[in-house]
């Protein structure tokens, strides 16, 4: 190791990589867990002082949660049961905006 190397390591110690939400952990995944949107979070974040992106949170969450945990918010495999409440759902919201033949 050089001389400069040795005089720069003195006057510079090395920081922790320890991320600014490692402190929300346990309430960023219990928001996620509990459904909450990425921009919620980040609301939340800022009302703690600490600035992040939808990104960064998103990022965060991925590398703490445990993929259990993430692959349980993800949608469910679609049952016969639920398919047909969902084509009911959207049916109805299409048939709402349709108007009877005959009247305008």
């Amino acid at each position: 190791m050089t001389e400069a190397a040795k005089k720069w390591m003195q006057k510079n110690k090395p920081r922790p990589s320890k991320s600014k939400m490692a402190a929300y952990k346990a309430d960023l995944l219990a928001l996620y867990s509990e459904g909450y949107t990425l921009s919620q979070m980040q609301e939340f974040l800022g009302s703690c002082d600490v600035k992040a992106t939808v990104s960064e949170i998103w990022g965060f969450i991925k590398k703490q949660a445990p993929k259990v945990e993430i692959q349980s918010r993800q949608k469910q495999a679609p049952t016969p049961q639920n398919e047909v409440v969902d084509k009911q759902d959207r049916y109805a919201k299409v048939f709402d905006k349709l108007k009877p033949r005959g009247t305008q």
